[in-house]
This record gives C-alpha cells, structure tokens and sequence, in this order.
C-alpha cells in the first residue's frame, strides 16, 4: 500500500468548482494561492495529529470530503477506516484516487448515521457548523463509538458566515465544549489553529479561481458581501480560528438527566482542564 505524504499533494482530478472550501482537492490549490496552501496545511495537520489515535483501531471519518485525510489514518496504522460524506461525487472520487484493503467509502447524512459494529475513534473536521443540528449530530457519534473512545473533532470559532456561506452557526470556545459536555464527551486536550488571508492575497483570487468569484451586487447589497468588505477595509485581512478538540465518551455522565447548572460547570471546567493540554 502506497503511503501519501502530503508534500507530494497526488490527487487527480479536475472538479474545479470545488475551489479551496467545501471540498479541498491539493492539486487544485494554486501555487499563487499562498493562503489557499495554509488552509490546505491546517487540514493536513489535524490528520497528522488523529494518526497518533489510530494504531489497530477501527476508524470514522464523517464528513471524509475528497478521502485524502481518510487514506492518511489508514496509512497510520488503522485497522479500518470508513469514510462518509454526504456528496456522492465526492465520494466517488475518494473511491476511485485513496479506496484500498480495510479503507471504504459511502454516501451518509452525519445527523442520521448508524452503524451496528462501534468504531474506537471518529474524525470529524470541519463539519458540526455545517449541520442544522449540531448536538444530534454528537449524540449521534457518541452512539457510535465503544466505550471509551475518542472522538476528535474541529470547528471555526466565531463569525464565520461571510467567510464560507455554507456555515450556519457561530460557535465560541465555550459553546463547542458545552455542546460537547452535553452529549456526553468530555475534552481531554486542544489546539487552536490560525487562518488569515490578506486583502492583497484576496485580490488574485479572481484570476485563480474564476469559478469562485463573487458577484459585485453580493458584495454591496448583501449582508455577507458587507462583512467581507468591512474585514477588508478596516482589518485589512480576513481570519478564521479553528478550535481542534480531543475528547473521549464519558459513559459514567448521565447525560439526559443533567441539571443545567452542571452542564454549565462542566464545560468550564473541560475548557480549563483541555486548554491546559495542547495537541
């Protein structure tokens, strides 16, 4: 079995619509692109990172996207690997560039799947700000981890809407380790990750990526297009920090019947205990 590394960025492929956000292809990422290149980075390393969780262990990774980081955790070690997304096109593409012995792939809904054999990790990056419902979506992983399994899961923090339309939500620290606390995980350590463009970098996006370009009237008469602007001209850059969480099923909180009060002082407490321990 070959092993990716990801300085030699080797997907094929030529979905050009896919650009640098909802599914990230490398080789489509232009050289001129420096801040395309960074995003692509920080995705790369929250999958170095989850191969240190997955030596002999049996893998998901919903929301797999074009099956890159999927293949990374197989390649680590996994004992299997499944990769889920909710587009088939990308899942025929991870099928066709990174499917191999104990790695698969297959379309899904994150909010509804089931599995009836437990996975011992999930990775899940970039994906509950997506969801109209986060906290079923965690609930829903935690059915489908073993006891005492680790969930590993990223998620911008802040307003982020203007930056990619897909986002439906604006989480801040506490909110995600709330969630999380309410679902029955517990945080067991953290990393923040930094992404910026600047205006000048912003500015050849136009001539990279044609395809992505948006209109002038959704840049002056829409409440997205405004707050790109307003980043633009009064901080001169766009930033986007990205909360990575390690956390592990808690099967001895009893998470339905919790008084909100605990809920509150529990996730408090993982915030200090996680960002104490650093990925």
């Amino acid at each position: 079995m070959q092993k990716l590394h990801d300085s030699e960025r080797i997907l094929k492929g030529t979905h050009k619509t896919w650009g640098i956000w909802e599914r990230l292809v490398p080789n489509l990422i232009s050289d001129a692109d420096p801040a395309g290149q960074r995003m692509m980075d920080i995705h790369l390393a929250r999958y170095r990172t989850a191969e240190s969780y997955v030596a002999q262990k049996r893998v998901l990774d919903i929301a797999s996207g074009t099956g890159y980081g999927s293949r990374m955790l197989m390649d680590a070690g996994a004992l299997s690997v499944t990769g889920v997304d909710l587009s088939q096109e990308a899942v025929t593409y991870a099928q066709e560039n990174y499917q191999c012995d104990g790695l698969t792939f297959q379309t899904g809904n994150a909010e509804e799947f089931t599995t009836t054999e437990p996975f011992d990790v999930v990775t899940s990056f970039e994906t509950i700000e997506h969801l109209p419902n986060p906290r079923v979506f965690l609930r829903r992983i935690r059915e489908c981890l073993a006891p005492g399994g680790t969930l590993l899961i990223s998620a911008p923090i802040g307003e982020t809407r203007h930056i990619d339309g897909f986002h439906l939500h604006v989480f801040q620290q506490q909110d995600v380790f709330r969630m999380l606390a309410e679902s029955g995980f517990l945080a067991m350590a953290t990393r923040f990750d930094d992404w910026q463009v600047s205006m000048e970098e912003i500015m050849t996006w136009p001539k990279i990526y044609p395809d992505a370009r948006l209109p002038f009237g959704t840049l002056l008469f829409t409440w997205r297009g405004r707050r790109v602007l307003r980043d633009l001209v009064f901080r001169r850059q766009i930033r986007m920090p990205m909360l990575l969480i390690a956390a592990t099923r808690a099967d001895n909180l009893p998470c339905e019947e919790m008084q909100q009060s605990r809920l509150d002082e529990l996730a408090v407490q993982c915030c200090a205990e996680a960002v104490g321990s650093r990925l």
